[in-house]
């Protein structure tokens, strides 16, 4: 069973979803009912394997978070989703990619020029991203926004760094 980060297709073409926690709870009742001598070897399995996949996702909630891996970032993203709602996906780029969780799509202008924005978790590292349809005033909205950003960031943690995206 793969993680994903949103399910409109399934849902738009009427399908349900029927996820890990919900096979997970199905598995352990047999493995818990059945006598050991006479359990199917091929379900065992795969009960284990997902249980060591749930164990896996649900390892933010244990792990400190400069231990975090793949899949602790995935259950964090899908958690977060549900208290957040936005998307998450693996972003692949030039230096091997990452798994992203983006949130907030707003739009907005400045000295009348309009621009989308959103807010990225890249990982470990906090992003707000900004869209503007006129290339030549990017730099100007993003110095804007930057300098009030920097600013609050500041005011807020020490830890936080903020990096802005055009």
């Amino acid at each position: 069973m793969q993680e994903q980060g949103q399910y409109t297709n399934i849902d738009k073409a009427g399908f349900s979803i029927f996820d890990r926690t919900q096979m997970l709870k199905i598995l352990t009742a047999y493995v818990d009912s059945v006598d050991k001598s006479e359990i199917n070897n091929i379900l065992f399995d795969y009960y284990h394997n997902l249980r060591d996949l749930d164990n896996k996702i649900n390892s933010y909630k244990e792990l400190p978070l400069e231990k975090w891996y793949w899949h602790s970032w995935i259950g964090f993203y899908s958690e977060l989703q549900k208290h957040l709602g936005g998307n998450w996906n693996y972003v692949a780029n030039a230096s091997e990619g990452f798994l992203g969780f983006w949130w907030y799509w707003n739009s907005s202008e400045y000295k009348g020029n309009y621009f989308e924005f959103y807010l990225q978790l890249e990982e470990g590292e906090m992003v707000f991203k900004l869209y503007c349809k006129k290339p030549e005033t990017r730099y100007e909205i993003r110095d804007y926004y930057r300098s009030k950003l920097y600013t609050k960031a500041k005011e807020k943690s020490e830890y936080l760094f903020i990096n802005l995206v055009v």
